[in-house]
């Protein structure tokens, strides 16, 4: 690799048709070339010290003639970074080329060719690459045409970074494989070691979900009126940017001065040189404190391993580090400086409990500063208002974890009944100095069941519905501690199959006293869903039913019915029709013969009528006889 301060002036040409090859002279341009052009495929590019900037060259030209026409490009360097002392390289590859093997090399100098066999269009392109980019900045490419009528030349403008840092994810001290920021609660630090691998416990990035080790909701805690006397968390970074092959990894001479922007309660201590941190009390201090050489030096800025510890003032509340280089943001840590406990937030998860022995995790509790900041490493004692139900008197129920939290076991005695339980910081009834807890009640039973329940969640189910069965175990005190109960002497059954259903005389019930089943309501059915069950000695059980609402069914056996209905009314109207088609034939034949009877009794009367009018005409006759005799 050269390392001249100048750099050589650059050629590349590009072969199509023929191929691509190097050339030590051009050919000159022809008038029996017309519509040539020359394109590039970025006019920008970008890359990071070590890599490689491409672009794509393209040559195209039409031959008015039939003989071999050539055109050809060359590119300069215009421009390039004024502290550069390397000269950058180039290699060409065109997968149109088989026997061009300048790609395969790197080369200073490079002409590109391409060529016709004959009349008509030619277009060739290959791909230049610039290597050897060892300074960051800005390099100007020309390329410019020759041989045909195009002159304009194109411009490839490549932009170098320097390595950069890259924030990378790690729990572990030590990891250089990026940028990494390791960082973590000092446990057990040694003030007369100095030596951050020493310090123990686990390291960890509060920002991870997974993460248990002493990390709250907003960071790593520590107890503030300790102040300088130990660190909230220590950390450690190491900037790379992330190559794994050795020649292209940063160096120490390209390491920056890193700034810590603090606010919050807290200060940072950097070290001079590796894990030695900076005297007695914190260097840096609060607000924003960037790395110097002067005077010794505050933190070690031209190193690639920073280290620093961060402490608290001595009052509570939530710390943040901002980490930079220049504008460059590489990591950003927390921490919660806790005060004194001011409040214990109890909650009874076991309730009530059994009078038997010792009952694991009966209360939970939450301690917080006056701030709200969880408080760890605090001791909570449990006091019992009434002794002879639980015994616990003042017992320690140990410290609080870094989730301020603190669970507290109780002991009941053989008498059942009731007790307030009182979590406190006081040691002792004589302590008053200590803050306590507003009192939970907490029952001791028997612990022999008398009854049990099973219910429906709901009134009404749909076929295939999901359904809920609540199995509850009680006493005449009420309901029983979490354990398991022989409450059967034979598994839940229903009138209908169903799956799911308690299969066991034994029932293990969570500290409420129930049981929950989860059963698939059967299809094709409706109706009622009844559950039954055999009680074992000395229990009561009661079973709950529940209506299967099917309504598809339902419907169908509605309208079966109807069907059926309106059959029987068909009948009974086609038997009606029957009856009276008969009812007409007898009125038709009755109409008939009451015609004849009217017939028959009109000729009758016609006859005496006729008969009359005779007597009449008979006596009229007669009369006129006897007047005409009486005249004479």
């Amino acid at each position: 690799m050269s390392t001249k301060t100048t750099f050589k002036r650059i050629a590349l040409v590009a072969v199509a048709a023929l191929g691509l090859s190097v050339l030590t002279s051009v050919a000159p341009a022809s008038a029996a070339i017309e519509s040539d052009s020359l394109t590039l495929s970025a006019t920008t590019g970008t890359a990071v010290i070590g890599e490689t900037a491409t672009v794509a060259v393209s040559l195209s030209f039409l031959d008015t003639n039939a003989g071999a026409e050539t055109m050809t490009a060359t590119a300069a360097v215009l421009s390039s970074p004024a502290t550069s002392t390397v000269v950058p390289e180039f290699s060409i590859t065109s997968a149109q080329s088989t026997a061009n093997t300048a790609g395969t090399t790197s080369v200073s100098t490079v002409t590109m060719s391409l060529a016709s066999a004959g009349a008509g269009r030619v277009t060739g392109s290959a791909t230049l690459s610039l290597v050897n980019l060892a300074v960051a900045g800005t390099y100007v490419i020309r390329v410019t045409p020759a041989g045909g009528l195009t002159t304009t030349a194109q411009t490839w403008t490549v932009t170098v970074s320097a390595k950069v840092f890259a924030k990378a994810t790690a729990a572990t001290v030590g990891n250089t494989a990026g940028s990494t920021l390791v960082y973590g609660p000092a446990y057990n630090y040694n003030d007369g070691t100095n030596n951050i691998d020493s310090m123990g416990g686990v390291y960890a990035d509060p920002t991870s979900a997974s993460t248990t080790a002493l990390v709250t909701a907003g960071g790593v805690s520590c107890y503030s009126p300790l102040g300088f006397g130990n660190p909230c968390l220590i950390g450690r970074i190491v900037l790379s940017n992330g190559s794994t092959v050795a020649a292209d990894q940063m160096t120490s001479a390209q390491a920056e001065a890193l700034t810590y922007k603090v606010t919050g309660p807290g200060v940072i201590s950097l070290n001079k040189s590796d894990q030695n941190w900076t005297g007695a009390l914190p260097a840096g201090g609060t607000g924003e404190t960037t790395e110097t050489t002067a005077n010794g030096g505050v933190g070690t800025p031209t190193s690639l391993t920073k280290t620093f510890l961060l402490y608290t003032t001595g009052a509570p509340g939530k710390i943040t580090v901002t980490i930079t280089s220049g504008t460059t943001a590489i990591a950003t840590v927390s921490a919660i400086a806790f005060g004194d406990v001011a409040t214990i937030t109890p909650t009874v998860v076991n309730n009530p409990i059994v009078k038997s022995a010792t009952n694991s995790g009966t209360i939970t509790a939450l301690v917080k500063d006056s701030e709200g900041s969880l408080v760890r490493g605090a001791t909570v004692y449990a006091v019992s208002s009434d002794t002879t139900v639980i015994s616990n008197n003042y017992t320690s129920c140990g410290t609080t974890t870094s989730t301020g939290s603190v669970t507290c076991n109780l002991v009941a005695t053989a008498k059942a009944g009731s007790a307030n339980i009182t979590l406190t910081t006081n040691s002792s009834a004589t302590a008053t100095s200590g803050v306590s807890a507003t009192p939970v009640a907490v029952r001791v039973s028997d612990g022999v069941p008398t009854k049990v329940a099973y219910t429906f969640d709901k009134e009404s189910y749909a076929p295939g519905e999901t359904a809920k069965i609540t199995a509850t175990v009680s006493n005449a005190d009420g309901v029983m501690p979490a354990a398991s109960y022989t409450v059967l002497t034979a598994g839940v059954t229903a009138n209908y199959t169903v799956s799911g259903l308690p299969t066991t005389t034994v029932l293990a019930v969570l500290n409420t006293g129930a049981a929950t089943y989860t059963v698939t309501i059967p299809t094709g059915v409706t109706g009622d869903l009844e559950l039954t069950g055999t009680a074992a000695t000395g229990i009561t059980a009661t079973f709950g039913k529940a209506a299967v609402v099917n309504v598809a069914y339902d419907a169908a056996q509605a309208a079966t019915d109807a069907a059926a209905e309106a059959t029987d009314a068909a009948n009974a109207a086609t038997d009606a029709a029957n009856a009276a088609a008969e009812a007409a034939d007898a009125a038709t034949a009755a109409a008939q013969d009451a015609a004849d009877a009217v017939a028959a009794l009109a000729t009758q009367v016609t006859e005496m009528v006729n008969a009359l009018k005779k007597q009449i005409t008979a006596l009229t006759n007669l009369v006129i006889k006897i007047q005409k005799k009486v005249k004479a």
